[in-house]
This record gives C-alpha cells, structure tokens and sequence, in this order.
C-alpha cells in the first residue's frame, strides 16, 4: 500500500497530489477519482477537512449500496450485514455533519461532492471495497490529526479515527464470514 507523507501530501499542489494518491488507497480507479475543486483554502487543513466531508460522503452511499446488494445476493439471510453497515453509515452521517459545522465556522461553504464510491461483483469483493475506503480514512484522519486545531476538533478528529479503525475492522469480520 502506498504511504503518505506529510510533506508530499500538504505540499503547494496538495489538491492535484493528494486526491489522487487517496483516492488509489481508497480503491478508486484513476477515471474515478475527484478532480481538484475550485476552493481556495488558506491553510491547508481546511482542504483536508474538505476532504474528508467528500469522504465520509462517498462512504454512505457505497456502504448504503453494498448493503443492499449484499441482501439481494442472498449471503445475509440473518440481515446482520446490513444492520452493521448501518451502524457504520450513522457514524459516517454523525462525521459529515460535523466536518460540515467545522467548515462553516471557519468561512468555507462545505463540499456537497461525493467521493466516487466503489462496488464490485460479489459482496466479499465489496467488503474489500469498504475495508480499503476505511484505509483511505484513516490515512486521512492521520494527516487532520497532523495539523494545528483546537482542541475540541482534536478530540472529535481522534475520535473520528478510532471509529474508522473499528469500521475497518467490521467489514474485515463480515469479510471473514463470507469466504
């Protein structure tokens, strides 16, 4: 897996390089990944919570989508996949929202952009998806937790990531129990 560092990923072309490169660890074909908006962000910190909104927002709708595909497929006849995934996208929602009040406070209009989400034929090829979309994630929280916030932000942002870390896990469980 490729690793990010700070330096490269904050660096002056930080939204033509670091999409990019997070969208590769979070498993985005290169057509599908976002292209750089029109934002100007003083500090670059508020481009990595841009970010990570675009992030959390692709997460709902690829984890949404897996759920129900997974149901269709017949491989969670208990309905215990889904009731995961759930409780992993109210935790995405809970993280859009507040990456969303963050921005505003601080002068920016927050993206409504959406990630590009990921899918795959089978719903262990899925659950592959969301683990490395967690990866992305986490990767992403660790660069936020690099930068100068309040220490209310730190707090949520150090949350944000251990709960990204527990996704991570879940969907390598429900992995597990699919092969």
């Amino acid at each position: 897996m490729n690793q990010l560092n700070r330096r490269t990923f904050l660096s002056v072309s930080s939204s033509l390089f670091a999409l990019p490169v997070l969208a590769q660890l979070s498993g985005c074909s290169e057509e599908q990944q976002p292209r750089s908006s029109s934002k100007s962000f003083v500090e670059p910190k508020f481009e990595l919570l841009d970010i990570a909104l675009q992030h959390e927002f692709g997460a709902v709708v690829q984890y949404g989508n897996h759920a129900g595909l997974a149901a269709a497929s017949g491989k969670d006849t208990s309905g215990s996949i889904g009731r995961i995934i759930m409780e992993i996208i109210a935790q995405e929602v809970h993280h859009a929202i507040y990456l969303t009040e963050i921005l505003k406070k601080n002068g920016f209009e927050p993206t409504v952009a959406v990630w590009p989400p990921q899918t795959a034929a089978t719903p262990e090829k899925m659950m592959e998806k969301d683990i490395a979309a967690e990866k992305g994630a986490i990767t992403l929280y660790q660069q936020i937790l690099e930068q100068d916030f309040d220490d209310q932000t730190k707090k949520n942002m150090e949350e944000f990531l251990q709960a990204e870390m527990v996704h991570q896990q879940m969907f390598a469980r429900i992995l597990s129990e699919l092969v």
